[in-house]
């Protein structure tokens, strides 16, 4: 434990800048349109589509609408699903209830070099139904899930340095625990069938390390939030790539 400690200690001073997650960039993004900050929301945009943004923007029919429509938003996300598409990975991030029955409000983003950016098209009105036909993980955009996030993974259990422990954990649960991360709660581990998977804490990113029957390994960068979920989720679904999801080097 002191290794793996000491290794991200020395992981921070060379690695890159933490990026937002996706909720956090949807809150900013509808948060700006809501109060009309115009420099707000063209810093979650594409540069070739903020270059279209001028003063004129909060004029427009479609956009003034929405500003509208934000006036009675409390502030949360309410789920975010994936999708892929042939230019890249999409998410519909459902914020609000129109008022209609199985209607809600959608705001599109996708993913630009790693960083999440308002999508063509923005905010729409569209049927959950619809909604409910994208990916609840990054890693199933496109796909079918499997099974119920909040389901028991039979064999899973993990530790925090907290002290805060349980067994049979889900998805959700395993989210949960890997949000709650900060510098005082600063490791979580995953322990498996097969071994475990251990994510450390620091303000610039988590440093994951797994072990198995193949022996011990370290992630090769520092992994941003987004990231480490993604391979935390796979793992407890016991998805043959969850390896691939990024670069590893044996732990010494």
């Amino acid at each position: 434990m002191k290794k793996f400690l000491l290794t991200v200690v020395l992981g921070l001073l060379l690695s890159p800048v933490l990026s937002k997650n996706i909720e956090e960039v949807a809150k900013e993004l509808l948060t700006a349109y809501r109060n009309r900050n115009i420099a707000g929301v063209k810093e979650h945009m594409a540069a070739m589509l903020a270059s279209a943004v001028d003063a004129k923007f909060f004029e427009e029919k479609d956009v003034k609408e929405f500003v509208e429509s934000l006036k009675t938003w409390d502030g949360k996300i309410r789920e975010v699903r994936y999708f892929s598409e042939k230019i890249g990975l999409f998410a519909a991030v459902y914020y609000d209830e129109t008022g209609e029955k199985e209607k809600i409000r959608v705001i599109y983003l996708n993913k630009y070099k790693d960083v999440w950016k308002q999508a063509l098209g923005g905010p729409k009105i569209i049927a959950k139904e619809e909604f409910l036909t994208y990916g609840k993980t990054e890693d199933s955009a496109g796909k079918t899930v499997k099974g119920d996030p909040d389901a028991s993974n039979k064999g899973f259990s993990f530790e925090n340095a907290e002290g805060r422990t349980g067994k049979d954990i889900s998805v959700n649960t395993l989210k949960k625990e890997l949000k709650a991360l900060s510098d005082d709660n600063f490791f979580l581990t995953l322990n498996g069938p097969e071994g475990f998977i251990q994510a450390s804490y620091s303000e610039k990113g988590l440093e994951v390390q797994y072990k198995d029957a193949g022996g011990q390994f370290t992630s090769s960068s520092l992994l941003d939030a987004t990231a480490a979920e993604s391979v935390f989720v796979s793992y407890i679904l016991k998805e043959s790539g969850w390896k691939e999801k990024c670069g590893w080097k044996p732990f010494e």
